[in-house]
């Protein structure tokens, strides 16, 4: 009678990202993993599987002993090194992404990444094949890192005189906000004064923030609430006053 071979894990490649809250019960990191096609077809040949095993962790397996297809192939065909490709999920992906991912220092270690600037590519993951791979089972683990960033808010309004004294104010203190004065930006299809307000130092940016920033007009009698929550800005809402280091929100009020 037929009976399915069976497989155990030989590789685990599991991704994390500090963008993605690590606390939540759905895990996330915006990228997939792809063999190349000379990968895949050794791998074929080899009877390994390729499978994703949840949204972050990819596993090569191999036949169990009993089953087993043994590593020849891998090295008959001269080919010594896996290579995998990791293809971004989200367009947004590179606005909160550092390019480059901390590496491990391990001893005698069998892979290697390495980032790439081409079309959805993000980056490569190589795994070096060594007969002490090809007997053991290996975990990698690829930390991805967000960018941080200043945040820039661009106040509007038809009301509110420039004499008027605005000040931004994160409601656990968490987030200090600079007044960097007027500015002139397009608005309503014409040049329009806006208070420009900046945090005093870079945010971590991350897929959900737990802030509550709120819009006060400062008087002697008192502060005045105008506005409060207001939305965080996106990572790929580009400040043109600080491109490089700043993502901006315009606010009307």
């Amino acid at each position: 009678m037929f009976r399915e071979p069976a497989y155990d894990i030989w590789i685990a490649i599991t991704i994390t990202h500090s963008y993605f809250d690590a606390n939540f019960d759905t895990k996330k990191c915006d990228l997939s993993l792809e063999p190349s096609p000379e990968t895949l077809a050794m791998l074929e040949e080899s009877g390994i599987l390729f499978r994703q095993y949840d949204a972050c962790t990819w596993v090569l397996r191999n036949p169990t002993e009993e089953d087993s297809v043994k590593f020849k192939p891998l090295f008959e065909k001269a080919l010594s090194i896996l290579r995998f490709e990791l293809k971004s999920n989200n367009s947004d992906f590179y606005f909160y992404t550092q390019k480059e991912i901390a590496m491990p220092v391990v001893k005698n270690k069998n892979w290697r990444y390495c980032s790439i600037e081409r079309s959805n590519i993000f980056g490569q993951l190589e795994i070096l094949l060594t007969e002490e791979l090809l007997n053991k089972r290996e975990t990698i683990k690829l930390d991805f890192e967000g960018k941080t960033k200043f945040w820039e808010y661009l106040l509007i309004s038809h009301s509110i005189s420039e004499e008027m004294t605005l000040r931004l104010f994160e409601k656990k203190n968490k987030l200090s906000f600079d007044f960097s004065g007027m500015v002139d930006i397009d608005a309503f299809e014409r040049q329009m004064p806006a208070y420009r307000f900046v945090t005093d130092k870079k945010v971590q940016l991350k897929d959900i923030y737990d802030f509550s920033i709120s819009l006060w007009n400062i008087t002697l009698d008192g502060n005045q609430l105008l506005s409060y929550n207001i939305p965080t800005p996106q990572v790929q809402s580009i400040s043109r006053f600080d491109p490089e280091n700043t993502i901006t929100r315009i606010y009307y009020i």
